[in-house]
Protein backbone atom coordinates (compact mmCIF):
# COMPACT_ATOMS: atom_id res chain seq x y z
CA UNK A 1 0.00 0.00 0.00
CA UNK A 2 2.80 2.36 0.90
CA UNK A 3 4.59 1.59 -2.37
CA UNK A 4 1.41 2.27 -4.33
CA UNK A 5 0.92 5.69 -2.69
CA UNK A 6 4.57 6.48 -3.30
CA UNK A 7 4.18 5.53 -6.97
CA UNK A 8 1.08 7.72 -7.30
CA UNK A 9 2.94 10.64 -5.74
CA UNK A 10 5.80 10.14 -8.18
CA UNK A 11 3.40 10.07 -11.13
CA UNK A 12 1.61 13.21 -9.93
CA UNK A 13 4.94 15.01 -9.61
CA UNK A 14 5.88 13.83 -13.09
CA UNK A 15 2.56 15.06 -14.53
CA UNK A 16 3.03 18.44 -12.83
CA UNK A 17 6.54 18.72 -14.26
CA UNK A 18 5.30 17.83 -17.75
CA UNK A 19 2.51 20.43 -17.41
CA UNK A 20 5.10 23.08 -16.55
CA UNK A 21 7.16 22.07 -19.59
CA UNK A 22 4.09 22.29 -21.84
CA UNK A 23 3.22 25.75 -20.48
CA UNK A 24 6.81 26.93 -20.99
CA UNK A 25 6.85 25.62 -24.56
CA UNK A 26 3.49 27.30 -25.23
CA UNK A 27 4.83 30.65 -24.01
CA UNK A 28 7.97 30.27 -26.12
CA UNK A 29 5.85 29.34 -29.14
CA UNK A 30 3.66 32.44 -28.69
CA UNK A 31 6.74 34.65 -28.30
CA UNK A 32 8.31 33.21 -31.45
CA UNK A 33 5.04 33.67 -33.36
CA UNK A 34 4.90 37.33 -32.29
CA UNK A 35 8.52 37.90 -33.30
CA UNK A 36 7.94 36.18 -36.65
CA UNK A 37 4.95 38.39 -37.36
CA UNK A 38 6.96 41.52 -36.54
CA UNK A 39 9.75 40.29 -38.82
CA UNK A 40 7.26 39.64 -41.62
CA UNK A 41 5.80 43.14 -41.20
CA UNK A 42 9.26 44.69 -41.48
CA UNK A 43 10.18 42.55 -44.50
CA UNK A 44 6.96 43.55 -46.28
CA UNK A 45 7.72 47.20 -45.50
CA UNK A 46 11.17 46.77 -47.10
CA UNK A 47 9.62 45.30 -50.25
CA UNK A 48 6.97 48.04 -50.36
CA UNK A 49 9.59 50.80 -50.10
CA UNK A 50 12.47 49.44 -52.19
CA UNK A 51 10.74 47.18 -54.73
CA UNK A 52 7.12 48.39 -54.92
CA UNK A 53 6.46 46.67 -58.27
CA UNK A 54 6.89 43.29 -56.55
CA UNK A 55 4.79 44.04 -53.49
CA UNK A 56 1.39 42.53 -52.76
CA UNK A 57 -0.44 42.19 -49.45
CA UNK A 58 -0.32 38.37 -49.33
CA UNK A 59 3.47 38.12 -49.26
CA UNK A 60 4.87 35.72 -46.65
CA UNK A 61 8.22 36.16 -44.92
CA UNK A 62 9.85 33.54 -47.13
CA UNK A 63 8.52 35.32 -50.27
CA UNK A 64 10.00 38.61 -49.06
CA UNK A 65 13.37 36.98 -48.39
CA UNK A 66 13.37 35.44 -51.88
CA UNK A 67 12.56 38.81 -53.49
CA UNK A 68 15.24 40.59 -51.46
CA UNK A 69 17.77 37.90 -52.36
CA UNK A 70 17.03 38.23 -56.09
CA UNK A 71 17.05 42.02 -56.09
CA UNK A 72 20.22 42.25 -54.00
CA UNK A 73 21.90 39.88 -56.45
CA UNK A 74 20.96 42.26 -59.27
CA UNK A 75 22.31 45.20 -57.25
CA UNK A 76 25.56 43.32 -56.54
CA UNK A 77 26.02 42.60 -60.24
CA UNK A 78 25.30 46.23 -61.13
CA UNK A 79 27.77 47.49 -58.51
CA UNK A 80 30.43 45.11 -59.79
CA UNK A 81 30.05 46.63 -63.24
CA UNK A 82 30.23 50.15 -61.83
CA UNK A 83 33.39 49.40 -59.83
CA UNK A 84 35.38 48.35 -62.89
CA UNK A 85 34.44 51.51 -64.79
CA UNK A 86 36.84 54.44 -64.15
CA UNK A 87 35.18 57.58 -62.83
CA UNK A 88 36.03 61.11 -63.87
CA UNK A 89 37.98 61.47 -60.59
CA UNK A 90 39.92 58.24 -61.10
CA UNK A 91 38.19 56.33 -58.29
CA UNK A 92 36.17 53.15 -58.73
CA UNK A 93 34.83 53.09 -55.13
CA UNK A 94 31.06 53.20 -54.66
CA UNK A 95 29.80 54.66 -51.39
CA UNK A 96 26.92 52.70 -49.82
CA UNK A 97 23.85 54.66 -48.70
CA UNK A 98 22.12 54.08 -45.41
CA UNK A 99 18.49 53.03 -45.24
CA UNK A 100 17.60 56.38 -43.71
CA UNK A 101 19.20 58.29 -46.58
CA UNK A 102 17.27 56.14 -49.04
CA UNK A 103 14.01 56.95 -47.25
CA UNK A 104 14.86 60.67 -47.35
CA UNK A 105 15.54 60.48 -51.08
CA UNK A 106 12.20 58.76 -51.70
CA UNK A 107 10.54 61.42 -49.58
CA UNK A 108 12.04 64.16 -51.77
CA UNK A 109 10.47 62.51 -54.82
CA UNK A 110 6.97 62.76 -53.36
CA UNK A 111 4.86 65.50 -54.91
CA UNK A 112 3.96 68.49 -52.72
CA UNK A 113 0.34 67.40 -52.21
CA UNK A 114 1.34 63.97 -50.88
CA UNK A 115 4.05 65.51 -48.68
CA UNK A 116 1.52 67.90 -47.16
CA UNK A 117 -0.95 65.06 -46.59
CA UNK A 118 1.75 62.91 -44.95
CA UNK A 119 2.88 65.79 -42.74
CA UNK A 120 -0.65 66.41 -41.45
CA UNK A 121 -1.41 62.69 -41.05
CA UNK A 122 1.67 62.42 -38.83
CA UNK A 123 0.37 65.36 -36.76
CA UNK A 124 -2.82 63.49 -35.91
CA UNK A 125 -5.10 64.39 -38.83
CA UNK A 126 -5.28 60.67 -39.37
CA UNK A 127 -8.86 60.12 -40.54
CA UNK A 128 -10.39 60.95 -43.90
CA UNK A 129 -12.63 63.69 -42.47
CA UNK A 130 -9.99 65.35 -40.27
CA UNK A 131 -7.47 65.47 -43.13
CA UNK A 132 -10.10 66.81 -45.52
CA UNK A 133 -10.99 69.57 -43.07
CA UNK A 134 -7.43 70.69 -42.26
CA UNK A 135 -6.38 70.71 -45.93
CA UNK A 136 -9.71 72.17 -47.16
CA UNK A 137 -10.24 69.36 -49.66
CA UNK A 138 -13.10 66.97 -50.38
CA UNK A 139 -13.27 63.73 -48.38
CA UNK A 140 -12.86 61.54 -51.48
CA UNK A 141 -9.62 63.40 -52.29
CA UNK A 142 -8.38 62.96 -48.71
CA UNK A 143 -9.13 59.23 -48.92
CA UNK A 144 -7.25 59.00 -52.20
CA UNK A 145 -4.19 60.75 -50.74
CA UNK A 146 -4.15 58.55 -47.64
CA UNK A 147 -4.55 55.39 -49.73
CA UNK A 148 -1.65 56.49 -51.94
CA UNK A 149 0.54 57.02 -48.87
CA UNK A 150 -0.32 53.49 -47.71
CA UNK A 151 0.48 52.05 -51.15
CA UNK A 152 3.81 53.90 -51.20
CA UNK A 153 4.80 52.54 -47.80
CA UNK A 154 4.60 55.72 -45.69
CA UNK A 155 1.44 54.86 -43.72
CA UNK A 156 -0.44 51.80 -42.49
CA UNK A 157 -4.11 51.68 -41.50
CA UNK A 158 -6.40 49.84 -39.09
CA UNK A 159 -10.16 49.94 -38.71
CA UNK A 160 -11.63 51.32 -35.50
CA UNK A 161 -15.13 50.38 -34.36
CA UNK A 162 -17.09 52.69 -32.02
CA UNK A 163 -18.95 50.60 -29.42
CA UNK A 164 -21.87 52.96 -28.87
CA UNK A 165 -22.79 54.55 -32.18
CA UNK A 166 -21.22 55.46 -35.49
CA UNK A 167 -19.68 53.47 -38.31
CA UNK A 168 -16.32 51.72 -38.45
CA UNK A 169 -13.63 54.13 -39.69
CA UNK A 170 -9.97 53.96 -40.67
CA UNK A 171 -7.11 55.39 -38.64
CA UNK A 172 -3.89 55.95 -40.59
CA UNK A 173 -0.61 55.71 -38.68
CA UNK A 174 3.07 55.80 -39.67
CA UNK A 175 4.82 52.73 -41.04
CA UNK A 176 8.48 52.17 -40.03
CA UNK A 177 9.45 54.43 -42.94
CA UNK A 178 6.80 56.99 -42.02
CA UNK A 179 8.47 57.29 -38.62
CA UNK A 180 11.80 57.96 -40.37
CA UNK A 181 10.14 60.47 -42.71
CA UNK A 182 8.80 62.39 -39.70
CA UNK A 183 12.36 63.29 -38.67
CA UNK A 184 12.82 64.98 -42.05
CA UNK A 185 9.36 66.48 -42.56
CA UNK A 186 8.82 67.81 -39.04
CA UNK A 187 12.42 68.00 -37.74
CA UNK A 188 11.47 65.85 -34.74
CA UNK A 189 10.50 62.36 -33.72
CA UNK A 190 6.84 61.52 -34.31
CA UNK A 191 5.63 61.66 -30.70
CA UNK A 192 7.61 64.83 -29.92
CA UNK A 193 6.25 66.52 -33.06
CA UNK A 194 2.69 65.71 -31.96
CA UNK A 195 3.26 67.13 -28.48
CA UNK A 196 4.71 70.30 -30.02
CA UNK A 197 1.70 70.59 -32.33
CA UNK A 198 -0.64 70.44 -29.33
CA UNK A 199 1.36 73.29 -27.80
CA UNK A 200 0.98 75.30 -31.03
CA UNK A 201 -2.79 74.69 -30.84
CA UNK A 202 -2.69 75.75 -27.15
CA UNK A 203 -4.15 72.35 -26.22
CA UNK A 204 -1.18 70.86 -24.34
CA UNK A 205 -1.66 70.00 -20.65
CA UNK A 206 1.17 68.46 -18.63
CA UNK A 207 0.79 64.98 -17.15
CA UNK A 208 0.67 66.26 -13.56
CA UNK A 209 -1.96 68.89 -14.31
CA UNK A 210 -3.99 66.37 -16.31
CA UNK A 211 -3.95 63.90 -13.39
CA UNK A 212 -5.17 66.59 -10.98
CA UNK A 213 -7.93 67.74 -13.35
CA UNK A 214 -9.12 64.18 -14.03
CA UNK A 215 -9.12 63.29 -10.33
CA UNK A 216 -11.15 66.39 -9.47
CA UNK A 217 -13.75 65.61 -12.15
CA UNK A 218 -14.08 61.91 -11.34
CA UNK A 219 -14.13 62.02 -7.54
CA UNK A 220 -17.75 63.24 -7.54
CA UNK A 221 -18.99 60.25 -9.58
CA UNK A 222 -16.78 57.47 -8.21
CA UNK A 223 -16.33 56.17 -4.68
CA UNK A 224 -12.62 55.30 -4.82
CA UNK A 225 -10.30 57.67 -6.71
CA UNK A 226 -6.56 57.30 -6.08
CA UNK A 227 -3.78 59.01 -8.04
CA UNK A 228 -0.21 57.81 -8.41
CA UNK A 229 0.79 60.90 -6.41
CA UNK A 230 -1.46 59.80 -3.52
CA UNK A 231 -0.34 56.16 -3.37
CA UNK A 232 2.02 54.83 -6.03
CA UNK A 233 1.87 51.25 -4.71
CA UNK A 234 -1.89 50.98 -5.29
CA UNK A 235 -1.42 52.20 -8.86
CA UNK A 236 1.30 49.62 -9.57
CA UNK A 237 0.52 47.04 -12.27
CA UNK A 238 2.57 43.89 -12.50
CA UNK A 239 2.43 42.21 -15.90
CA UNK A 240 4.37 39.65 -17.96
CA UNK A 241 7.17 42.02 -18.94
CA UNK A 242 7.66 43.86 -15.66
CA UNK A 243 5.71 46.56 -13.84
CA UNK A 244 3.99 49.83 -14.73
CA UNK A 245 2.49 52.64 -12.64
CA UNK A 246 -0.90 53.83 -13.81
CA UNK A 247 -1.78 57.48 -13.20
CA UNK A 248 -5.15 56.79 -11.55
CA UNK A 249 -7.00 53.91 -9.91
CA UNK A 250 -10.75 54.53 -10.22
CA UNK A 251 -13.00 51.99 -8.48
CA UNK A 252 -10.52 49.25 -9.29
CA UNK A 253 -9.86 50.36 -12.90
CA UNK A 254 -6.44 51.59 -14.01
CA UNK A 255 -6.54 54.87 -15.94
CA UNK A 256 -3.80 56.75 -17.82
CA UNK A 257 -3.58 60.53 -18.20
CA UNK A 258 -1.69 61.20 -21.44
CA UNK A 259 -0.32 64.63 -22.29
CA UNK A 260 1.06 63.01 -25.50
CA UNK A 261 4.61 63.77 -24.34
CA UNK A 262 5.43 60.06 -23.86
CA UNK A 263 7.49 58.31 -26.51
CA UNK A 264 6.33 55.28 -28.47
CA UNK A 265 8.03 52.69 -26.26
CA UNK A 266 6.31 54.12 -23.17
CA UNK A 267 2.96 53.87 -24.97
CA UNK A 268 3.65 50.24 -25.89
CA UNK A 269 4.51 49.34 -22.29
CA UNK A 270 1.39 51.09 -21.02
CA UNK A 271 -0.80 49.20 -23.52
CA UNK A 272 0.70 45.84 -22.59
CA UNK A 273 0.23 46.48 -18.87
CA UNK A 274 -3.37 47.74 -19.03
CA UNK A 275 -4.45 45.12 -21.56
CA UNK A 276 -3.09 42.29 -19.40
CA UNK A 277 -4.44 43.77 -16.16
CA UNK A 278 -8.00 44.60 -17.21
CA UNK A 279 -8.56 43.80 -20.89
CA UNK A 280 -8.87 47.43 -21.98
CA UNK A 281 -6.86 50.64 -22.18
CA UNK A 282 -8.48 53.65 -20.49
CA UNK A 283 -6.93 57.02 -21.39
CA UNK A 284 -7.69 60.65 -20.60
CA UNK A 285 -6.15 63.28 -22.92
CA UNK A 286 -6.16 67.10 -23.14
CA UNK A 287 -8.40 67.76 -26.18
CA UNK A 288 -10.48 66.41 -29.07
CA UNK A 289 -7.48 66.52 -31.41
CA UNK A 290 -5.43 64.69 -28.77
CA UNK A 291 -8.04 61.89 -28.93
CA UNK A 292 -7.19 61.38 -32.62
CA UNK A 293 -3.47 61.46 -31.83
CA UNK A 294 -3.92 58.91 -29.04
CA UNK A 295 -6.04 56.61 -31.22
CA UNK A 296 -3.32 56.83 -33.86
CA UNK A 297 -0.67 55.77 -31.33
CA UNK A 298 -2.90 52.99 -30.00
CA UNK A 299 -3.40 51.68 -33.55
CA UNK A 300 0.36 51.47 -34.03
CA UNK A 301 0.63 49.76 -30.63
CA UNK A 302 -2.14 47.30 -31.56
CA UNK A 303 -0.31 46.45 -34.77
CA UNK A 304 3.00 45.88 -33.02
CA UNK A 305 1.48 43.93 -30.13
CA UNK A 306 -0.29 41.64 -32.58
CA UNK A 307 -3.86 41.82 -31.24
CA UNK A 308 -6.95 44.03 -31.19
CA UNK A 309 -7.32 46.56 -28.39
CA UNK A 310 -10.40 47.61 -26.46
CA UNK A 311 -10.08 51.32 -25.72
CA UNK A 312 -11.92 53.84 -23.56
CA UNK A 313 -10.87 57.44 -24.19
CA UNK A 314 -12.01 60.97 -23.35
CA UNK A 315 -10.63 64.47 -23.21
CA UNK A 316 -10.52 65.92 -19.73
CA UNK A 317 -13.05 68.72 -20.32
CA UNK A 318 -15.82 66.26 -21.29
CA UNK A 319 -14.99 63.84 -18.46
CA UNK A 320 -17.78 62.98 -16.01
CA UNK A 321 -17.77 59.21 -15.42
CA UNK A 322 -15.72 56.26 -16.71
CA UNK A 323 -18.84 54.71 -18.24
CA UNK A 324 -19.52 57.91 -20.19
CA UNK A 325 -16.15 57.80 -21.97
CA UNK A 326 -15.93 57.05 -25.70
CA UNK A 327 -15.42 53.34 -26.33
CA UNK A 328 -13.72 51.76 -29.32
CA UNK A 329 -12.24 48.49 -30.49
CA UNK A 330 -9.13 48.77 -32.65
CA UNK A 331 -9.52 45.87 -35.07
CA UNK A 332 -6.17 44.19 -35.58
CA UNK A 333 -6.38 41.59 -38.40
CA UNK A 334 -5.78 38.05 -37.12
CA UNK A 335 -2.42 36.46 -37.70
CA UNK A 336 -2.20 34.58 -40.97
CA UNK A 337 -2.06 30.82 -40.62
CA UNK A 338 0.63 29.02 -42.51
CA UNK A 339 -0.04 25.99 -44.60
Amino acid sequence: MFKRKHKIAELEAHVKQLSEYVERFRQERDLLAKRLEMLEWRLKALIKVYFPSRFHSNLKAEDCIAILSEELQHVTEALAKVKIMPSSEGSGRVESRSERDHVYERLERLNDELKEALKHALLGYCTVNSLAKVLSIRPHRARSLLSSLVDLGWLDALKVKPLRRGEVFDIYFPSPYGLVACDKLLNASWTFAQAQHLKELKQFISDEELIDMAKERLKHAHEHVVSVKDDSTRCLIRYSEGSHKADLLIDGRYVECESLANDLEQTLRMCRALHEAQGEVIVIVPSTHAIRMMLQRLCLASWRLGHSLKVRISHVNELSHLEAMRKFIILRPPKQTRG
